[in-house]
This record gives structure tokens, sequence and C-alpha cells, in this order.
């Protein structure tokens, strides 16, 4: 399957998890598109103060791979600095958080892995 630029839609979500601010996603793919195996295939933005407040998956687990800029997350309880070229795994039941303290926007591939694929 070829999905061409155009064909994705762009979603904003507000205060995720309790976090702060206006998120953009770009959804690369949905969920039926990748045969339920992921439930958020999308490029997410953060400008400056944003944040994806702490959550755990049930029956999912998540990946950040950070695109451009710099952001800490929560991983294992401490706020860890990660920036362009990073990647943060976080298997089910784990808590996890991601915020952007810079300037400078973040721009993140977070993939949602679902059910026996985690």
């Amino acid at each position: 399957m070829i999905k061409r630029k155009e064909q994705m839609k762009i979603r904003i979500a507000e205060k995720v998890f309790g976090g702060e601010g206006k998120l953009q996603f770009l959804d690369l793919f949905e969920k039926e598109e990748t045969q339920g195996l992921t439930r958020i295939f999308s490029i997410v933005t953060l400008e400056e103060g944003c944040s994806i407040g702490p959550h755990t998956h049930r029956g999912e687990a998540e990946i950040y791979f950070l695109l451009e800029g710099a952001a800490q997350t929560l991983s294992d309880g401490q706020w860890v600095d990660i920036k362009e070229g990073d990647g943060a795994f976080t298997p089910e039941g784990k808590e996890h958080a991601i915020r952007n303290p810079h300037k400078e926007k973040v721009r993140l591939l977070a993939v949602i892995i679902e059910g026996d694929s985690c």
C-alpha cells in the first residue's frame, strides 16, 4: 500500500493525558491501514511548553523517535533528555510522558503497537 502525503490527515489535540498545550498529529497511517497492528502511527509536533502527560498503556507499547529538536521523556520515573535521532521504547504498563521545555519545536514519530504485536 502506498499512501501519498496529501492523503494523510492532520489533527490537533489539546492537553493530551493532562499535558500542556496543543499538539499537531500528522497521521501517517490509520489503524485499519496497518491491519490493526498500530493504533497510532503519526508525526507529532510539540511547540515550546507543550507536553503529553504521564500515562500508561494496557495491551499496547509505544515508541517515540525524535525527528527534530530536543525534548525530555519520562522513563522509569526520571525525566531524561533526548535529542534528534534518539528513540524511546515504552513497554505495556510502564508510565511515560514527553515534554518540550525548549524554544525550538519538536517533531517525533510516535507509534503505538497494539495487542499481541507488543
